[in-house]
C-alpha cells in the first residue's frame, strides 16, 4: 500500500539493487538537487506531500556498444488528484500509479541479471500528488526542468509534469526514449481493460512494439499524433503551454 512503500522505501530498494550488481549505476536527486536543477514539474506535484520527490538515474553498460534506450517510468505514489480531488471511486487504486515507475526498476534489474548485449538507461521521477496547504492550484505556474514554463489547469494532470522532466533528463542521456506510465480514464473508455494504448513517432520501434504485445500476451493499440492535438496544449496566456 502507499503508506508501505513511499518515495524513500522505492528509492531504498534502487540502493540496493545498485549495491548488490556491479553492473548498474546509480543517482538520486532530492528536493534540493531538483531545486538547483529546475526540476519544477516533479516538486510543483509533490510541494505539498511530507515525503521529499525523487529523481532515480540508473545506468546498466551493457556487453556491447550501441544505441541507448532509456526508459522513463511515472512514479506517482499515490494520486488523489489534487486539489481537483478525486471522487471515493476514482481514487481506488491510486496507489498504482507508480507502476510505470516499478517496470523500468524492474527491466532495469532484469537487464543487469540476464546480461543484456545493449546499453539501457533508467529514469524514474517520484512524488506524491497529495491534498493540503502547499498543494498546486489551478492558475499557477511552474517551470519545468526544459525552462518553458506550465500553467497547471487541472492538478488530477500531474503525470505529464513528471514525465515533463523525466524525459527532458533522459532525452540528453538517450538515443531512444520509451516512457512508461498509467494513463488517462478516456485511454481506458477507449480501449478496455484489456488493450494498451500507445504512442510512438518512430515507424521501426511502433511495430516492434505492436510485435512484442502480440506475442506476449499483452495487445496493445497505437494512438495518434498529430498537430491538431499539439494545438490544444498551447492556448495559456501565462505561460508557454498548459498541463
Amino acid at each position: 500500500s502507499s503508506d508501505l512503500l513511499t518515495a524513500d522505501d522505492f528509492c531504498l530498494y534502487a540502493e540496493q539493487l545498485a549495491g548488490a550488481n556491479a553492473l548498474l549505476s546509480l543517482e538520486i536527486f532530492r528536493d534540493e538537487d531538483l531545486a538547483r536543477m529546475g526540476s519544477g514539474g516533479i516538486l510543483g506535484v509533490n510541494q505539498a506531500s511530507e515525503t521529499p520527490a525523487a529523481l532515480l538515474h540508473l545506468r546498466y553498460e551493457g556487453r556491447k556498444k550501441g544505441p541507448v534506450t532509456a526508459l522513463v517510468g511515472k512514479g506517482v505514489m499515490f494520486d488523489s488528484g489534487g486539489i481537483h480531488l478525486k471522487s471515493m471511486g476514482d481514487m481506488e487504486g491510486m496507489k498504482y500509479d507508480m507502476c510505470g515507475a516499478a517496470d523500468v526498476l524492474c527491466l532495469l534489474e532484469y537487464a543487469a541479471e540476464s546480461a543484456c548485449d545493449f546499453p539501457v538507461e533508467g529514469v524514474i521521477p517520484l512524488a506524491e500528488n497529495a491534498v493540503g496547504a502547499k498543494s498546486l492550484r489551478m492558475g499557477d505556474v511552474i517551470t519545468m526542468l526544459s525552462g518553458r514554463t506550465v500553467e497547471v489547469y487541472n492538478t488530477d494532470a500531474e503525470g505529464r509534469l513528471l514525465l515533463g522532466d523525466g524525459l527532458f533528463f533522459a532525452a540528453e542521456r538517450g538515443d531512444r526514449l520509451i516512457d512508461l506510465g498509467t494513463l488517462t480514464c478516456s485511454c481506458r473508455e477507449a480501449l478496455g481493460d484489456e488493450t494498451t494504448g500507445f504512442f510512438c513517432n518512430e515507424e521501426g520501434l511502433a511495430g516492434t512494439v505492436e510485435k512484442a504485445g502480440a506475442g506476449s500476451g499483452e495487445p496493445v493499440w497505437r494512438l495518434p499524433l498529430g498537430q491538431r492535438y499539439r494545438r490544444q496544449l498551447f492556448w495559456s496566456k501565462t505561460a508557454d503551454m498548459a498541463n
